[in-house]
Parts: C-alpha cells; structure tokens; sequence
C-alpha cells in the first residue's frame, strides 16, 4: 500500500445541523468565494485488481463560524502551508510543519447560508 498526504480544492461544502429529528444542510464558503484546499489521504494499491483506490479528507475541530452548526469540519490548509502539508514525513509531521495551525479560513473570509 502506497499512503500519501493530498489536497482537494473546494469553493464551498455542506455542513448539517441537526433540528431535533430533522437536519437542516448549510452551504459554507468564503465570502469572497475563493478555493480553500481541504487537507486528505489517499492511496491506492495497484497490486489489487480491481485497483483499490481511496481518499479521505481530515476533519477538525469547527471554528468559531461553523461551531454553531456542527462540531467539526473539513481542515483547510491555508496556502502557505500546503507544500509543508505535502512534503512533511512522519505522524507528527502536520504540527512539525505548522499546517495545522492555519488549517481553517479566517472567519471573516467565510460566509454561510442556509440551503
């Protein structure tokens, strides 16, 4: 098995918010709609057949913008740090490389609305 660290570019996702049996989806994005980069994992085992292909984005804990509507969500790379993100070896490589200490948009860069 082959592990490698990625980036998906976004220029927005859903968040749901759970209305107590129903749950209400919510748009997120920049406010200026710029692409944010989602931190994820893939691999792929081309020794399988069919060829077993598989990504994952990695999750956070929400910030102040999206806490109100779920406890968590995508982790974002902020674009001085994707190549620290990409490169960084190891499992303490993401706090060695400071990629998770910017790995949420500014929330006065975000808007949400409901959908």
């Amino acid at each position: 098995m082959h592990g490698r660290r990625c980036l998906v570019p976004a220029d927005a996702w859903y968040e749901w918010k759970t209305l107590g049996r129903f749950k209400q989806p919510y748009l997120i994005r920049r406010a200026d709609r710029a692409l944010v980069t989602f931190a994820a994992v893939g691999r792929r085992d081309p020794g399988r057949r069919p060829e077993v292909r598989a990504l994952a984005i990695v999750t956070t804990a929400a910030g102040a913008d999206v806490s109100g509507i779920h406890d968590r969500m995508p982790a974002v790379v902020a674009p001085e740090h994707r190549d620290a993100w990409l490169d960084a070896p190891g499992r303490r490589a993401a706090s060695r490389c400071g990629a998770w200490s910017l790995r949420r948009p500014e929330p006065s860069r975000r808007s949400r609305s409901a959908r």
